[in-house]
């Protein structure tokens, strides 16, 4: 598991045709990736096993109906199971080497030899830990600006994008997709999450795809600006 919650790879993986299929369909249905599926899948599999989200901080990942993700596959089998397979595909587990110090059949540390001192422990290094989004202000209410109009985040999800039906705060630009992001409350904290976007979302002249929300952020979405204040 990787130190930043925010990093995407590509994967590679064998897939039942019929969840394939199941999951395309409902893909259509939503209006969204093959790929957030199958990350909302695994998402809620590892919470219902009790395994904490990296860092404690990152939010749920997107939920919506986007397009595909820049730089992902196109959906379709094709996309997921091509290429070389995965060392421990096919049913083959990958032999673990036992650690240094487990009981052998002797009783004695695998890797240890009689009369051997023990290593000296070096000291733990400090771990640096990427600084904790700002709280918001106590008792505010977070308002998405947008042209002129003032929109009061009152949920625990609010979406932006062009779907008159699905969505809170509507822009009207065919460059938009019809669910394009969402806003999420996480441990009090609002994020602004792009759902797999075509065109992202953008914060300070860089594409992201989740930033916690801070007093007077402006998000940029196509060649519209949305500011986030609390007053």
């Amino acid at each position: 598991m990787t130190e930043d919650p925010n990093r995407k790879t590509y994967r590679q993986f064998q897939c039942r045709d019929y969840l394939w299929d199941t999951y395309e369909q409902m893909s259509r249905e939503l209006e969204c990736s093959v790929d957030y599926l199958i990350n909302e899948a695994m998402r809620h599999y590892a919470r219902t096993q009790g395994k904490a989200q990296p860092g404690g901080a990152a939010p749920p990942q997107p939920m919506g109906r986007p397009g595909m993700p820049t730089g992902a596959p196109p959906s379709g089998r094709a996309g997921m199971g091509t290429g070389a397979p995965l060392p421990g595909m096919n049913g083959m587990r990958q032999p673990v080497p036992s650690p240094v110090g487990a009981p052998s059949m002797n009783g004695r540390p695998m890797g240890a030899y009689p009369n051997q001192a023990p290593a000296q422990r070096m000291p733990p290094m400090a771990q640096q830990r990427p600084p904790a989004p700002m709280a918001p202000p106590s008792g505010g209410v977070l308002m998405a600006v947008f042209e002129g109009q003032r929109y009061p985040i009152t949920k625990d999800e609010f979406f932006i994008g062009r779907s008159n039906k699905s969505c809170d705060l509507i822009v009207k630009d065919p460059n938009v997709s019809r669910q394009h992001a969402r806003i999420v409350r996480h441990q009090g904290q609002f994020w602004m999450v792009d759902m797999g976007s075509t065109n992202g979302i953008e914060y300070q002249g860089g594409r992201v795809d989740r930033r916690p929300i801070a007093e007077g952020d402006v998000f940029r979405i196509c060649d519209h600006e949305i500011v986030f204040t609390y007053r």
